[in-house]
């Protein structure tokens, strides 16, 4: 995570919609094209809810790094070597969505998408994954390798 330019965003997120309604849970890598910002995410996004959105941020530092999503009956916890967090909202996201991987380049002013801040090809390596319902909740693990 810590060699992405600023304007590069490598994620992991389950995603539900519904004719417009979206819930999101996102472990993203990104500075947000802000070279100050810090460079880790985990997101509880919920369209059409009231607090909808809710992202502590951390610094993961080194290439190699473990982070997990893992979604219960109770709660949504992720966990990361920077920080762990469990999402303090009281909405549920809908169940029967994908489980994704993304890498993709931020453009803060919605005009298109540009290159790279560094104008170099940008790549995810993936060591690991493993997807583990429990019923029909699932937690999501990833093992994360970036390389510039």
């Amino acid at each position: 995570p810590t060699v992405y330019p600023k304007n590069v965003v490598a994620g992991m997120f389950y995603w539900y919609n519904s004719g417009g309604n979206t819930d999101e849970l996102d472990i993203e890598f990104s500075r947000w094209a802000n070279a100050n910002n810090l460079n880790t995410q985990y997101t509880v996004w919920i369209n059409n809810w009231t607090g909808n959105v809710a992202s502590p941020r951390y610094e993961t530092v080194g290439i190699n790094t473990t982070h997990k999503m893992i979604w219960s009956s109770n709660q949504i916890y992720f966990e990361g070597p920077a920080g762990n967090w469990t999402y303090p909202g009281t909405y549920k996201p809908r169940t029967g969505g994908i489980y994704a991987i993304d890498l993709w380049v931020y453009d803060p002013n919605s005009v298109g998408y540009k290159a790279p801040a560094d104008g170099k090809e940008q790549e995810l390596i993936l060591s690991g994954f493993s997807y583990s319902p429990i019923g029909c909740i699932s937690p999501v693990s990833c093992n994360f390798q970036v390389q510039p």
